[in-house]
């Protein structure tokens, strides 16, 4: 439910179009990638193959692992190989509902019922994404002008600063030392990993869907309106339900995994409060950026990230199906009672 399969016709379509988009995609970026190896003529012929193929696959699965010890650090001057890593992790990201909803779009017929629309799920990812980014990214230049952009040309600059916004939607790649950056713009990342990529996609997070809805939820209520309404159309109950047990499961799990990583690591090393709860996030969002800290954590601090990136790629998924799947006939109504809250 969750990946769209009454969507796409079916399971076997939705695995045949998922097969397809991911070899589109990975077979493009490294294409891209490969360019970009040659041109630096670093490696050999079939060396700089095999690296633009892993780090295409590791960009579109939003899994964020690098042949390189420095992660993107020594790209963070050739834009083209950097702008190639986003639009596949952008594309990864994005769900292969939206990719199937746009690539079977005729926009080109005048009839309306044969030409397709655009549907409310795929235009909510599509403006959330777009809005994500670009704040993400204002945010991150702003704060790391004079840090850890400092003496790059004005180009580069805004290349790493649109880089760094879109890697932290779980993609886990960096062009920037992670542990050099603000405690300012360790916040805005932290944020940008908690909303994470959209449904039915390789990214985490609680999915920006998510964020939609209870964004909307709480506009409707602050206008005493009893229906959430997002472009024109009402949202049904009982997805605004599966946001809000999403979202509070995601803060229920990340606040007690820090709150047990305070437990095993502070007395080892005393004020890297936020250092462990950004681990904690990143590691729920499955997103793999670390300000520096991971390898200091003892055994059992890892044994609770691992459970926090197990739980976060399964957690919400799992939720959504859990509560939308079921058809229980509630045989009893109890009656109603007001409760004061707030």
């Amino acid at each position: 439910d969750a990946y769209g399969v009454d969507e796409v016709n079916g399971l076997r379509s939705l695995l045949l179009w998922t097969v397809t988009f991911t070899l589109f995609f990975e077979g493009l970026g490294a294409m891209l990638l490969w360019t970009r190896y040659a041109q630096a003529g670093l490696l050999s012929s079939g060396r700089s193959l095999y690296f633009a193929a892993f780090h295409s696959v590791s960009a579109f699965c939003n899994a964020g692992f690098s042949l390189h010890a420095d992660s993107l650090i020594s790209f963070r001057n050739d834009p083209v190989y950097l702008a190639s890593i986003c639009f596949l992790v952008v594309c990864g990201g994005l769900g292969f509902l939206v990719l199937y909803n746009l690539v079977t779009i005729k926009f080109w017929r005048r009839n309306l019922k044969t030409r397709g629309r655009i549907t409310l799920h795929t235009r909510i990812v599509l403006f959330t994404t777009l809005l994500l980014v670009l704040i993400g990214a204002l945010l991150f230049g702003s704060h790391e002008w004079s840090g850890t952009l400092d003496g790059l040309p004005l180009r580069d600059k805004l290349m790493n600063a649109f880089f760094h916004s879109v890697t932290t939607r779980t993609a886990g790649f960096n062009s920037v030392p992670m542990g050099a950056i603000s405690e300012l713009s360790r916040f805005t990342t932290t944020l940008l990993m908690f909303v994470g990529g959209s449904p039915g996609s390789s990214a985490g997070g609680i999915k920006t869907t998510t964020l939609v809805v209870l964004v909307m939820t709480i506009i409707a209520m602050c206008k005493n309106r009893r229906e959430t309404v997002v472009f024109s159309r009402t949202l049904p109950n009982s997805v605004v339900r599966e946001a809000i047990v999403i979202f509070l499961l995601a803060i229920f799990l990340i606040l007690t995994a820090y709150g047990i990583l305070l437990l095993t690591e502070f007395r080892q090393t005393p004020g890297d409060a936020s250092k462990l709860f950004f681990e904690t996030v990143s590691a729920f969002a499955t997103v793999g950026l670390s300000i520096d800290h991971t390898h200091t954590l003892s055994d059992a601090g890892r044994c609770v990230i691992i459970v926090c990136m197990f739980v976060g790629r399964l957690g919400p998924l799992a939720v959504a199906l859990l509560i939308g799947n079921r058809d229980e006939m509630q045989r009893i109504r109890y009656p109603q009672e007001e409760v004061v809250v707030g």
